[in-house]
C-alpha cells in the first residue's frame, strides 16, 4: 500500500499541479486523483480476493465497493494543500 501513495505523491501531485493551473480547482481535484489509484490498484486486486485497504465498515453510500471512501473527501483535500505547502517550502 505505501508504495502506491508513494508513488502518486512523488509524481501524482505534480502531475495535477500542471494540469490544473487555477489552485481550488486543483486542491478540490486530489481526492479524486487518489480515487483512481485505489480503483486502478484496488478493483483488480478485489477480484482476486485482495483487499489493500478497506473502507467497507463505512455504511452504504459512504463508499464504493470499499475501495473507495468518499467520506475522505476533506483529508484528500486537506493532505493535498499541506504537500504543495511543504513542497513550496522545500524548493
Amino acid at each position: 500500500m505505501f508504495p502506491i501513495y508513494g508513488f502518486g505523491l512523488s509524481y501524482g501531485f505534480d502531475l495535477a499541479e500542471s494540469i490544473i493551473t487555477n489552485d481550488i480547482v486543483r486542491y478540490l481535484s486530489y481526492p479524486i486523483w487518489v480515487w483512481l489509484i485505489e480503483i486502478i490498484v484496488g478493483y483488480p486486486l478485489l477480484k482476486f480476493g485482495i483487499r489493500i485497504w478497506n473502507y467497507s465498515y463505512l455504511s452504504k453510500g459512504k463508499h464504493w465497493k470499499g475501495v473507495i471512501s468518499f467520506v475522505h473527501f476533506p483529508a484528500w483535500v486537506f493532505l493535498g494543500i499541506l504537500l504543495e505547502y511543504i513542497k513550496e517550502i522545500m524548493i
